[in-house]
């Protein structure tokens, strides 16, 4: 994954665990390192977003495949991190895979307050 975009891309099983992500992600969570990979994605979630992940992004990936512009908030190290998520399923191979793309959404809330 290149370090030129700006956004965060992420390549998930299809039960949402991390198999890998870009550095954007580390950055825009405000830590260190990346989180590990077998780690769930929703862990990385606040509360709420975590809910909507499992009940609603997770099943409709996949009975649709794909799934546009879900807003959720990461847990990030100096608070919480909005972001618009865009996922699509990847059936192509032995083992489905999750590919998402995370905007950073900080300044939109700033101009809709």
């Amino acid at each position: 994954m290149t370090p030129l975009l700006p956004c965060a891309v992420l390549r998930l099983q299809a039960n949402g665990a991390i198999i890998a992500a870009d550095d954007e992600l580390a950055r825009m969570l405000g830590a260190a390192a990346l989180p590990a990979a077998g780690r769930p994605f929703g862990e990385l979630l606040t509360a709420g977003s975590r809910v909507l992940w499992e009940s609603q992004v997770l099943p409709a990936l996949a009975t649709r495949g794909r799934v546009d512009e879900v807003y959720l908030r990461l847990r990030g190290a100096a608070g919480e991190v909005p972001v618009l998520v865009n996922s699509r399923l990847d059936r192509g191979g032995s083992v489905p895979e999750i590919y998402a793309v995370l905007l950073r959404m900080q300044r939109r809330e700033q101009w809709e307050v």
